[in-house]
């Protein structure tokens, strides 16, 4: 009996070790899928992060550094008299408000130095009564405008007073003469005064 076991015994270990084989290769295999799974989805969840960065680099560039990169040309520009810097950027955020604000002051600009020009046209044309409509801008440029046209004022006054001064020359009427002026302008005091000398003779 026992030589007759002794081979179902053999059998039954032969295919205990298969068995065990198996399942030892077959546990292997399982745990190299599952370690392959676990890195694909690392490896998924890392690119998903690299992108996630690269899409909000992009955004805080097209909606923050851009525009505030262009806000900064533009004053650059308009410091250094170009009034023709342009931004395309437009938003409803304190970004596009600060652009905004800036295009309106390169208008306000724009339209000041309309005005001198309008204002030196006139006056090379003949009509010394021109004067900036100062009323017209706000703040300092029109403080800058007032200041301009009594300076206006002042040479207009002093050209007529020495047309009027020597008309009364031209008849001979020497009585009058020019009220001393500051500065350099006492030239035309000493002007006066030489051409009065001379026509009296």
């Amino acid at each position: 009996v026992a030589g007759v076991d002794r081979a179902p015994t053999q059998l039954i270990q032969q295919a205990a070790k298969l068995i065990g084989e198996s399942s030892t290769a077959s546990m292997q295999g399982a745990f190299a899928e599952a370690a392959r799974a676990v890195w694909s989805a690392l490896a998924e969840m890392v690119a998903l992060v690299l992108l996630s960065l690269c899409w909000l680099i992009f955004q805080v560039r097209s909606r923050i550094t851009r525009p505030v990169g262009a806000a900064v040309e533009m004053a650059q520009a308009v410091a250094a008299g170009d009034l023709t810097r342009e931004s395309a950027f437009r938003g409803e955020d304190e970004i596009g408000q600060l652009l905004d604000a800036m295009r309106a002051m390169q208008g306000k600009l724009k339209e000041f130095v309309a005005e001198q020009g309008r204002v030196a046209g006139r006056h090379e044309a003949g009509v010394i009564s021109a004067r900036m409509a100062a009323e017209d801008f706000p703040g300092a440029f029109g403080e800058i405008g007032r200041h301009m046209n009594a300076l206006i004022d002042g040479h207009v006054k002093v050209q007529a007073r020495v047309l009027e001064i020597m008309s009364r020359y031209a008849r001979g009427d020497f009585a009058d003469s020019l009220e001393p002026l500051p500065g350099e302008r006492a030239a035309v005091n000493d002007a006066l005064d030489t051409v009065r000398e001379n026509l009296k003779g």
